[in-house]
């Protein structure tokens, strides 16, 4: 395992989890009323965007952001039509997005916005934004300038409904990508050239397997370890790989789930004392049908700081319990 190393892409951390949704309003109040997010910007068409209503949420530290098309033949529709409700997006906080984009095209990164500046009274933010697997990206985003709640064409929005004394989780801990057999190493150098991510963790052969089903991992992060991304790909077992359905039904590769780190345990009355390395088993999604709805799904008891071997497997292990069962894609 590769020690943390100084960042030659240097990363203030997660910026926001963005979705494409075919319903932005019924997803913000599902993770509203369920999670204890706060809603706290809004951009729609009674804000002078026609094509698609958008809710930011927060918790603690994490941002979510939900985007759904608002009239038919957009882009975002498209995308939601071919994938059903999934990350799109998972933007980082950089302290220079013109030095973060530039050294990342230096390196290999596809290129889907160059650096340019929005604004608003509020002040300036500088965003661009890089391709990485299946057609997820990352939009960097330097808000060091901006005092808005968002980003500038967003306005300030209330709540969806009382917010609790505190929520459930108050910051993201790691977003993990599915890719096809063979391209696990492939997304992994990626991140070690284009953002100077190191190696964190790997699990291969048979550390996570269960007698039908396995797949293989790797986990990547930036050096102060504020940012990690576990990369799965399928591995051979009796049966279909967890990770095979998941680019079956969702369409390609993708994120399969976020890990959240969580202040309350689902169910209990108590604040727990937050803790950093604790996760808390829930399905945070709110209407899929498929393998694809493990897309906020987070990993059941890892403890990340390790992402233990046996509790991965034992992740494993969970979602093979309904293999036998007839799915269908994700419909909206």
């Amino acid at each position: 395992m590769s020690t943390p190393a100084r960042d030659s892409f240097p990363i203030i951390g997660m910026d926001a989890v963005v979705f494409a949704v075919g319903n932005a309003k019924q997803s913000a109040h599902y993770y509203s009323t369920a999670f204890g997010m706060r809603r706290v910007a809004y951009r729609g068409p009674e804000t002078g965007y026609p094509d698609e209503a958008s809710h930011v949420l927060a918790s603690g530290g994490a941002r979510f952001v939900f985007r759904g098309p608002a009239r038919p033949g957009t882009a975002l529709g498209e995308r939601v039509a071919a994938h059903g409700d999934g990350v799109m997006d998972l933007a980082l906080e950089v302290s220079s997005a013109e030095d973060a984009y530039h050294y990342a095209v230096a390196h290999g990164a596809r290129t889907l916005q160059a650096p340019h500046l929005i604004e608003d009274e509020s002040g300036k933010v500088v965003v661009a934004v890089i391709a990485t697997y299946g057609d997820t990206r990352h939009t960097l985003v330097e808000r060091s300038g901006y005092s808005g709640a968002y980003l500038p064409g967003y306005v300030p929005a209330a709540p969806i409904v009382a917010p609790g004394r505190r929520g459930l989780f108050t910051e993201i801990d790691h977003c993990v990508g599915n890719v096809e057999l063979g391209k696990m190493d492939e997304w992994v150098d990626f991140y070690h050239r284009v953002m100077g991510f190191t190696n964190m963790k790997e699990f291969v052969g048979d550390d996570i397997a269960t007698e039908y089903s396995a797949l293989m991992s790797k986990v990547v992060a930036d050096g102060t370890r504020k940012v990690k991304f576990p990369l799965n790909e399928p591995a051979v077992g009796k049966r279909k790989s967890q990770i095979d359905e998941y680019l079956e039904f969702y369409g390609g590769p993708g994120v399969q789930h976020v890990a959240r780190v969580g202040g309350r345990a689902a169910g209990t009355r108590h604040p727990r004392r937050p803790r950093r390395r604790r996760l808390l088993a829930a399905d945070l999604h709110p209407a899929s049908a498929g393998p694809a709805h493990c897309v906020l799904r987070a990993d059941r008891a890892a403890r990340v700081a390790g992402l233990r071997q046996g509790e991965l497997q034992g992740a494993v292990r969970g979602d093979r319990a309904g293999a036998g069962q007839a799915r269908q894609p994700v419909t909206t």
